[in-house]
């Protein structure tokens, strides 16, 4: 049987940063997620502007929830749980002092 090799204090280094880095994604924010997927796909500028719309709503919901107002939304808030919230609190918070239609709010889910 050969001797194992003892890892060196780089490797192990190494081994600690992959661990504890954070997934890929998670520190992009969704507006600029927004404005890749807008080059890559050749968004319209009205369709930008309506993503971005859903994009400000739900970065009000985060920062409502985490009693943050300097909160952003970032990629690894897209959760299932966190978007279902968002639609609940989207359906019964006003904007521009009225609550949305259920077809806002079924737009907003589909995007």
């Amino acid at each position: 049987m050969k001797p194992s090799k003892e890892p060196t204090s780089c490797e192990v280094q190494l081994a600690v940063r992959r661990k504890d880095a954070p997934p890929k994604g998670a520190t992009m924010t969704l507006r600029e997620l927004l404005d890749r997927y807008a080059i890559l796909n050749n968004l319209s500028d009205k369709t930008i502007a309506l993503y971005g719309t859903t994009l400000d709503r739900f970065r009000d919901f985060l920062r409502a929830e985490a009693g943050d107002p300097a909160r952003e939304a970032m990629v690894a808030d897209l959760d299932d749980m966190v978007v279902s919230k968002f639609l609940r609190w989207r359906s019964k918070t006003p904007h521009r002092n009225r609550v949305p239609k259920p077809a806002s709010v079924l737009k907003d889910r589909t995007q």
